[in-house]
């Protein structure tokens, strides 16, 4: 009873994760059986090749073996050179029927961001559910994606009120500019609580929530920030930007929440500083997929984001005590 897209992409992903075991079970196997002198190394030899065959055989059987690129004619570096220019955060979007001439993980290759990410069977459900709950790229909670540009073919059909043309250089492709395009990172002062998400999804599907101004926050009976009204101009600007860390400087004259759109995933933490104070925060599961950082009084923060999942703090633990 659930999403067969998401379905198939659980069942591909375990799969694969059962094939690798199995092999990496068989490869120990092997050399177990050599050390112990279970077999004569000829007989250990030819399970060997038997085992590299059906591993090339099985998983490698669609592996791209031959000696032409396989990117060839997947370069649009007039593309890339006139999005290079901008200086803030963005998102492109290329899901519009384009596979054939923009290879799917071309915004990975040259350092964009990209609505949809990179072609992954792991895709998070939640992502997924807002995407499809958005209606259309003519909705709000579009463009609270960054999404400023769109890839289209040169007859792409789009809404025409929201979009406009901002670069015609390539022979395959045009790029459009979206004018209602929010930003990476906003503060908002409006905050609707709920308890799930269930709740989460119904709310910011809600016609009248506005995303620039509005947050959907899932933490019913948690400690957070009483709310008032901006009361005068506050700014976001960003500091620093990696996969794993996140560096911005926020001035706020009310409490208020920082929004990010940033795909909510447990590991991330946060800290803030303000006049000399440092302490942690709470990263908020916010418009049901994405991030919220409370802030609690009116002032210049310095907003610090950083991905330590617990599990990757043993590994590194475990690790400096091998090293020693």
């Amino acid at each position: 009873d659930k999403d067969p897209t998401v379905y198939l992409h659980v069942s591909v992903a375990a799969i694969a994760i059962m094939l690798f075991v199995a092999f990496v079970l068989a490869s120990w196997g092997l050399i177990a059986g050599r050390r112990a002198g279970w077999a004569k190394p000829r007989t250990l030899a030819a399970l060997a090749l038997i085992l590299i065959f059906l591993d090339l055989a099985s998983t490698s059987a669609y592996e791209d073996v031959s000696d032409l690129d396989p990117s060839a004619g997947f370069d649009h570096p007039e593309i890339t050179a006139f999005l290079a220019q901008e200086t803030e955060p963005f998102r492109i979007d290329g899901r519009t029927d384009i596979d054939t001439v923009w290879q799917p993980n071309t915004a990975l290759m040259v350092g964009l961001d990209d609505v949809w990410g990179l072609v992954n069977p792991s895709m998070l459900s939640a992502y997924e559910r807002y995407w499809e709950g958005m209606g259309s790229r003519s909705s709000a909670l579009y463009d609270f994606l960054n999404a400023k540009y769109i890839l289209g073919k040169k007859d792409v059909v789009l809404d025409w009120d929201k979009f406009e043309l901002a670069f015609d250089g390539d022979p395959d492709l045009n790029v459009y500019r979206n004018r209602n395009a929010l930003p990476r990172a906003t503060l908002v002062h409006d905050a609707q609580v709920v308890s799930d998400a269930e709740q989460a999804l119904n709310a910011v599907r809600d016609p009248a929530f506005d995303p620039a101004s509005q947050v959907v926050i899932e933490a019913e009976g948690a400690s957070l920030p009483a709310l008032t009204a901006a009361a005068g101009k506050e700014t976001v600007r960003w500091v620093a930007r990696s996969n794993n860390e996140l560096s911005l400087e926020v001035t706020t004259t009310a409490p208020g929440y920082l929004v990010l759109s940033e795909v909510w995933y447990p590991g991330w933490v946060a800290e803030t500083e303000i006049d000399g104070r440092i302490e942690r925060q709470p990263v908020l599961r916010a418009n049901t997929t994405f991030r919220a950082i409370p802030l609690w009084e009116s002032g210049t923060y310095q907003v610090r984001l950083r991905f330590a999942p617990k599990g990757w703090s043993c590994l590194l633990y475990t690790s400096d005590a091998a090293d020693e």
